[in-house]
Parts: structure tokens; C-alpha cells; sequence
């Protein structure tokens, strides 16, 4: 179990819901009522049912609860069962046909089960009998896993609570078939956090995320509690990869991916590419989806996920409804698999240089110089068309796929783009990888200006600064010209500290777009 799971964290960003149930509670005396809230995995359903439960137990409530598990989704009445247990002792205040009902609809009698409406009737004298004692609370959680036969009895029962004071809560998973959804009760869709309250949750959670990976995470958990809270879990595992591809913990995995499993084997085909594609384009996924099948595939295997909420569908793209659903298709597949659709992808995209790039490089390992070239390629183009992250994170990729002559260079080039964006925390561990190797003079030159300009300091009084001046040229390696300026240029910066200069020299911002001579930087 991972650490957020068992630590729920703060209830943030759900005080208009908090509201809804409170008011809910507080008007049962004039006639009972129901509510479905419904939403996608982790969005915080079962911690609103357990502030209902704990806000009805102060106003005296007591309260019965039943949640639904896949492995007992067959059992008639289970649910039903967990539901009333508490209430065994009160089954003898009832009259003897309910009493008999009920202990056939639970297998306890000799006579067989009941018609669905007399056992329906007796259930609900039994509430309203209890609740002549104190108001009731009725919750069904995870109630897209209740047994149908109980799922229509609660449906049945909550239509008729206007003359009880019992109100029933229940909760759906959206993209699940429920006779409570389609009963025509009252329904609650909860929807991500607000930015400031998701803020505040990570933060809670794990308040040393570096900027960088913070960002990346409220970007790909869109407001889930969840998400928010399981992320960080994995977050050192974070590397410069494609949207889509966060590692997900075993719990996350599992709640975005429990609807996935439940679909014919060729939808799941299907969203595998579009999880490994990195555009919606209906067109391509099928294309690619039928070379890994051997055969042309339809756009109407979608329709099951598209019923599921596990995507949006349109005449010519597909989007996954939540970017964790995406990152769980691709985790939960095999190397084998997901290769496989990075070459027929590749295979598509021919067209399409830069794209194709990416797919070719994806689950490789080892030296593959002419695939680090086109990577290369790749991420001097997109630095002209301003995507600079892209083009770093190519440059990355590429470097890991170079022969040791090639690495340090790259790795560089990648360094000088993430310190133009302000990324220092890019920038501080390549310029470690790039010490680890062997690079050239001029290559070391340009790692010591980045380190000089990254940190820059004023040197302090004359001597200290020849003592550092000296340093530095070591640092760099044999004089050559182009090491003498680089390491020179980075110097200067401060330098212009010593003479009691503005200290602007000391911002990273204010260093942006400037380069060492002798860079090699794509672009």
C-alpha cells in the first residue's frame, strides 16, 4: 500500500458539496431524499460519503453503509445483506410475511425467494421502522459494483423516502451501467479540484517537489485528489518522457484501468495505440492498430470504450477522457506490445520525420546513432518553431542513444536550451551526467561557463578572484582558444560583482539567450 493511500490527506476544494450534504441532512425531517454522485476514479466520491456519515452521526443519524466489490457483483441480495446487518435484531419487530420475506431473499429460510417488489416492501417497512427511532443515512458505495438485485431495490426504495426521514447516498463510478443512475434521482457529478485547492493538496502531500515535477503533476492529474496524492509516490522515477507516460502506483493503476480490463481484446488494441500515439488523429490509430492486428480494424471498436467514459470518440480524433487513464493503458501492457506499436506507428508516420523519430527511439537501448541523428534533427527543428522543452527533452533521448564521442555534446546542447527556459532543475543533474563522461576541452568549457552562469556569484576582492580565475582554467583543461573565451565569458558575469556592480549578474533570468563562444547548441 503506498503512503497516500493511507493517509487520506486534507478535504480541499469540496465545500459546495459539503453544503449540498449538510443541507441534505438538515431538511430530512420534512421528508427523506436521496442523492447519486457520480465521477471518475479518485475524484473523491468515497471521501464525501465518509464526511456525509460523519456529519449525519452529529445530528444523531445512525447511519447503514454497504460498498460494492467485482467478486460478489453476482451474489443476488449481497449488498442488501451487508446493508441490514446491523439491523438483525431489529427483523423481529417486524410482522411475520416481512420477516419471512426477508430470510428467504437471504437464503435463511425454507421457502424460495420472493418476487423482487414484496421483498422491496419489506425493506422498506423495515427503514421506516428503524427510523421512527432516529433519522437514517443510507450509503452505497462503489455502488457500480452492488449485485443488481440490490442496486434496483435501493433505486425503488429511494424513490418512496418523501414520508421517512432517511436519506440515501450513493456512489457511481462514471462510465458504469447502475439502475441508480437511471432511476431519475437526484445526481451530483464531481468534477477535478480547482487549481488553488489542487495546489494546495500536492503541496500537502509532498511539499518538496522540485518546480518542474510539480508542475508536471497538477498538469497530468487535472484536479484528482487521487492522482494528487499517489503521484508524487513515483515522481523520482520522473524522466523527460511524452505526456501520457507518468508511472503510476499500483492503486492508481488499478482505478483507471479496472474499466479498461472489462472491454473486447480489440478496443483495448486500439487504445494502446492511441495511449502510445502522441496525436488523436482517428486515421493514423487505425492504420497502425491494423498493421499490429494483421487486418483493418473500424472505427466502431471504440464505441465500447466511448460508452465506458474511458474516451471522447468524433468523426476523427479520440481523446482519452482523464491523461492517467492514458498513462494506465500504457503501463499496464507488456514491452513487447507497446514496441510493437511504436513501429507501426513509426511505420504510419512516415511522412512525418519528427514523429516518426520519437516512435523509432522508444523502448530501444544501447548505441543507435542513426536514430540519435534523426532525434537530433528533430530537436533542432522544433527549437525554430519555439518548443523548447521538446527539443530538450529530444537532445536527452538522443544522447542516450549516442556513441561516447556524441554524448557529451548533446547533453550540453540540451543543457544550454533548459537554462534558456529557467529549468534549473534540468539543468543541474545533465551538466553532472556531462562530468561523468569524457568530454573534450571545449566541451568542458562550456559545461564550467553554464556552471558559472547557473550559479552566479560575485567573486569578491582581487586575490580571490585570481585564486578563482586560476581554478577555473584547470577546471576547463588545456587552454585552447575557444576554452580561454568560454571559460573567460562565464567569469565576467562574477566579475561584475566585484566592483560593487547592480548584482543583476546574480539572476538566472538575466543570463536568457546568451551563449558561450564555441556552442554547439542545436539551432
Amino acid at each position: 500500500m503506498s503512503t497516500a493511500a493511507s493517509n487520506p490527506g486534507p478535504l480541499l476544494g469540496r465545500d459546495a458539496e459539503i453544503e449540498l450534504l449538510a443541507a441534505l441532512l438538515d431538511g430530512v425531517q420534512d421528508g427523506g431524499g436521496a442523492l447519486v454522485l457520480y465521477g471518475e476514479p479518485g475524484i473523491g466520491k468515497s471521501r464525501l460519503l465518509a464526511a456525509a456519515a460523519a456529519l449525519a452521526r452529529e445530528r444523531g443519524f445512525m447511519v447503514l453503509s454497504a460498498t460494492g466489490v467485482r467478486s460478489e457483483a453476482h451474489l443476488p441480495f449481497a449488498g442488501l445483506h451487508q446493508l441490514l446487518r446491523p439491523l438483525r435484531f431489529r427483523m423481529a419487530d417486524l410482522s411475520g410475511a416481512d420477516r419471512a420475506v426477508l430470510d428467504a431473499a437471504f437464503g435463511l429460510g425454507p421457502d424460495p425467494a420472493p418476487g423482487r417488489f414484496r421483498i422491496a416492501m419489506a425493506v422498506l417497512d423495515l427503514l421506516g421502522e428503524v427510523a421512527t427511532d432516529a433519522p437514517l443515512l443510507i450509503l452505497a458505495e462503489d455502488a457500480q459494483w452492488l449485485d443488481r438485485p440490490t442496486t434496483e431495490l435501493l433505486a425503488f426504495v429511494a424513490r418512496r423516502l418523501q414520508a421517512d426521514p432517511v436519506v440515501l447516498l450513493a456512489a457511481v463510478r462514471e462510465g458504469y451501467p447502475s439502475p441508480l443512475v437511471d432511476a431519475g434521482l437526484p445526481q451530483h457529478r464531481l468534477s477535478g479540484l480547482a487549481p488553488a485547492a489542487a495546489m494546495s493538496l500536492l503541496d500537502a502531500s509532498a511539499p518538496r517537489l522540485s518546480p518542474l515535477v510539480r508542475d508536471r503533476l497538477l498538469n497530468e492529474a487535472v484536479g484528482n485528489p487521487l492522482a494528487l496524492m499517489e503521484l508524487p509516490v513515483t515522481a523520482a522515477r520522473l524522466e523527460p518522457v511524452a505526456p501520457g507516460s507518468l508511472p503510476l502506483t499500483q492503486r492508481l493503476e488499478q482505478a483507471f484501468t479496472a474499466r479498461v480490463s472489462e472491454l473486447p481484446d480489440a478496443t483495448r488494441l486500439l487504445l494502446l495505440v492511441a495511449a502510445l500515439s502522441d496525436q488523436e488523429g482517428l486515421s493514423e490509430i487505425l492504420e497502425a492498430a491494423g498493421a499490429v492486428a494483421g487486418g483493418k480494424l473500424g472505427p466502431d471498436l471504440f464505441e465500447p470504450a466511448a460508452e465506458a467514459a474511458v474516451i471522447d470518440l468524433d468523426l476523427d480524433s479520440v481523446r482519452f477522457r482523464h491523461p492517467l487513464i492514458r498513462s494506465a493503458v500504457r503501463q499496464t501492457a507488456g514491452v513487447l506490445r507497446r514496441r510493437r506499436v511504436h513501429e507501426a506507428l513509426a511505420e504510419t508516420l512516415r511522412g512525418d520525420p519528427d514523429r516518426r523519430a520519437w516512435h523509432r527511439a522508444a523502448l530501444i537501448s544501447g548505441t543507435h546513432e542513426q536514430i540519435a541523428d534523426e532525434l537530433e534533427e528533430a530537436a533542432r527543428r522544433a527549437r525554430r518553431r519555439g518548443a523548447l522543452a521538446v527539443a530538450v527533452t529530444g537532445l536527452q533521448r538522443a544522447a542516450e542513444l549516442s556513441p561516447a564521442g556524441q554524448r557529451a555534446r548533446r547533453l550540453l546542447a540540451a543543457a544550454g536550451l533548459a537554462f534558456e527556459l529557467g529549468q534549473r532543475d534540468l539543468v543541474v543533474p545533465i551538466l553532472h551526467e556531462v562530468g561523468q563522461l569524457d568530454p573534450d576541452p571545449a566541451e568542458r568549457a562550456r559545461a564550467v561557463w553554464l556552471d558559472e552562469v547557473l550559479h552566479a556569484r560575485p567573486l569578491g576582492d582581487g586575490p580571490r578572484a585570481a585564486g578563482r580565475i586560476t581554478d577555473r582554467r584547470r577546471r576547463a583543461g588545456r587552454p585552447g582558444r575557444r576554452s580561454r573565451l568560454a571559460t573567460r565569458h562565464g567569469l565576467a558575469y562574477r566579475l561584475a560583482g566585484v566592483d560593487g556592480g547592480s548584482g543583476a549578474h546574480g539572476t538566472q533570468g538575466s543570463h536568457r539567450g546568451r551563449r558561450p563562444p564555441g556552442d554547439a547548441r542545436v539551432g
